[in-house]
């Protein structure tokens, strides 16, 4: 394999897998989103694509360009490493760092100062580049609450099943069976004995008168 096109291949490996973070103005939290192949503006650039899929609660677009004239340096400048860029706006938005094959892209609550540093791309000889350009993106809010902190919702205890007593049956008293009540067929013998020793008694007293 030719060693420029070996160089070129092992740059744009290292291009994509690498993740740094420019160290941010002194309150600003600096975030970045990733490191991409190619342009971040011009008629194939890709910057404000890749924001709108990657921070999508807003709709992004390019505020200025350092290679414009956007902004001033106050450290450092095109063709530098490092350095800090004044642009002149603030809040909340988006930068990305340009250098040789590709960009890195950036999300910052504070885009009044940019520390940058092309930390993290490599050139076709596999060396850290010199800046190309700084892009500064802001971004129009979609949502109702962009930019602040969702409410912290306790957590719901869990709900204890209810504890359902154990069914005891009714105690039932034992019943006593009824006492036997004698059948008219074992009573006509005893009436039948009754009535014969009446009659004859009643003979005999007829005979003694």
């Amino acid at each position: 394999m030719n060693k420029k096109l070996l160089l070129g291949a092992i740059a744009t490996s290292v291009l994509s897998a690498t993740a740094v973070m420019v160290a941010p103005s002194a309150n600003a939290m600096v975030m970045q989103l990733g490191t991409f192949d190619g342009n971040d503006t011009g008629r194939r650039g890709t910057g404000v694509e890749n924001l709108n899929n990657l921070v999508s609660d807003y709709s992004w677009s390019v505020a200025g360009k350092s290679d414009d004239g956007f902004g001033s340096f106050t450290a450092g400048a095109h063709g530098a490493l490092s350095g800090i860029w004044e642009t002149g706006l603030n809040g909340f938005g988006a930068f990305s760092v340009k250098a040789s094959p590709g960009y890195m892209l950036f999300k910052t609550d504070d885009i009044s100062t940019i520390n940058w540093s092309t930390l993290g791309l490599l050139n076709g000889g596999g060396n850290q580049p010199g800046l190309s350009h700084l892009t500064l993106y802001t971004g129009e809010c979609l949502i109702s609450n962009c930019g602040t902190t969702p409410p912290v919702v306790p957590p719901v205890p869990p709900v204890e099943p209810p504890v359902t007593p154990p069914v005891i049956p009714p105690v039932t008293p034992p019943t006593t069976p009824p006492e036997a009540v004698p059948t008219p067929a074992a009573v006509l013998p005893i009436l039948g004995g009754l009535f014969g020793a009446a009659s004859r008694r009643k003979s005999d007293e007829s005979e003694n008168a």
